[in-house]
């Protein structure tokens, strides 16, 4: 359907992630895949390709090693990882596998795991830590809707825009440091962080269109971050 309007996913160096208003050619459309069915994607893509590399590699080995001390040790270091993250494939729908998979508790775990307790198996793992990370707060983001949230999970409001905006270009310049291998192919995750090539645009206008509207009060600013996009496709692609 987006594609039909124009839109191209297909080339990580030519994304086009909106098209044309119908009633006027001087406004935008821009399209977002939606946040939980994009988060089961990349987990899908990581866990099957086991290998991204940015800076440095980011390896599925890490996730994997995390489950097995913890399984080893009889104890969980402040988190939800269990054996049903590792192996997915039959439960590939369950988005609440792929957000505790994405979440601050395993980047802390692997980093505690290779800088505090100089485990071996956790040698390297900075990128993919860096990775989990970025990922779990670009779902805070792009799922964001409550007020009384904290962080990147509170609405998007006057208060916090320039920090959405300014996380949006770091995910964005991420995202295009991404390759399938050292020195390879560029990676297009087809999922949730193709989204950041429109949104710090779409932010902006929808936060002076949108703000004037609802007055001066933070409690009359904040905008459901998920539902605001003028088109929300969940599986355009």
């Amino acid at each position: 359907m987006a594609k039909q309007h124009g839109c191209n996913f297909d080339d990580v160096n030519s994304l086009k992630t909106c098209f044309p208003h119908p009633s006027d050619s001087n406004q935008e459309i821009a399209v977002f895949p939606d946040p939980p069915h994009m988060l089961k994607l990349v987990r899908n893509t990581f866990g099957e390709k086991r290998y991204l590399f940015s800076s440095e590699i980011i390896n599925w080995k890490y996730v994997e090693a995390l489950h097995k001390l913890q399984e080893s040790e009889g104890v969980h270091l402040g988190n939800k990882l269990r054996g049903e993250h590792i192996k997915f494939s039959k439960q590939k729908m369950k988005v609440k596998l792929a957000a505790q998979l994405f979440s601050s508790s395993v980047a802390d775990a692997i980093d505690y795991c290779h800088n505090k307790l100089k485990l071996q198996d956790f040698i390297g793992s900075g990128a993919t830590v860096e990775f989990l990370r970025l990922i779990n707060t670009l779902f805070d983001v792009l799922n964001s809707r409550y007020i009384r949230q904290h962080g990147y999970k509170k609405a998007i409001s006057k208060q916090n825009a320039d920090l959405y905006l300014k996380f949006m270009h770091k995910a964005k310049a991420y995202r295009l440091s991404l390759k399938e291998s050292r020195g390879g192919l560029p990676v297009l995750l087809n999922v949730l962080i193709l989204s950041t090539s429109h949104c710090t645009r779409s932010v902006k206008t929808m936060l002076s269109c949108c703000f004037p509207l609802f007055g001066s009060k933070e409690e009359a600013t904040i905008i459901p971050l998920h539902v605001s996009f003028v088109l929300l496709i969940g599986n355009c692609l």
